[in-house]
């Protein structure tokens, strides 16, 4: 066999085992779209089935031993789509009532008008609430570190030492 007859042999080879590969990734795409559309039927077979369940047409145990957790997770995700509107509808807090106000409709005035615009009943001022202090807490000094920490601690929150009563 001459040079040229094996390179002519080595390029068809080549050809082959690509052509080869080509066929070859062509029948895995074909097997993997249907099984994609496989499991596309499955999950609509699964969800009329899950339908069913909830309608109550479906008794045998293995079927509902798989649809009670769904059940459950949907509870879960229920109760964070709750937690999401309670979230989503928070609002600060409304500042304490000081200045003009209608002792009527309690509407907040600025300070200039002497009337309700809404009402006409005379503004009335309003105090500030007072303020409501905190109980002392007792203090203790820490016997590693000296340093001064609340009375109720276990744990010295400088050093860490253990507070022994």
């Amino acid at each position: 066999m001459s040079l040229w007859d094996s390179v002519k042999r080595n390029v068809s080879s080549a050809q082959l085992s690509a052509d080869k590969l080509l066929r070859v990734n062509r029948e895995r795409s074909a097997i993997s779209s249907l099984e994609g559309e496989i499991k596309r039927l499955k999950k609509d077979l699964g969800d009329q089935a899950y339908l069913l369940y909830q309608a109550g047409k479906i008794k045998q145990k293995d079927i509902v031993d798989t649809c009670e957790p769904i059940d459950e997770l949907y509870a879960q995700i229920q109760t964070h789509e709750e937690a999401i509107e309670a979230i989503q509808s928070e609002t600060l807090p409304e500042a304490p009532l000081t200045g003009h106000i209608c002792p009527s409709c309690q509407k907040r005035l600025p300070a200039k008008v002497a009337f309700c615009p809404d009402c006409g009943t005379q503004a009335v001022d309003v105090e500030p609430e007072p303020e409501v202090e905190e109980a002392a807490v007792d203090v203790i000094t820490c016997p590693e570190c000296s340093e001064e920490i609340p009375g109720d601690a276990v744990f010295c929150p400088n050093c860490g030492a253990k507070i022994v009563e």
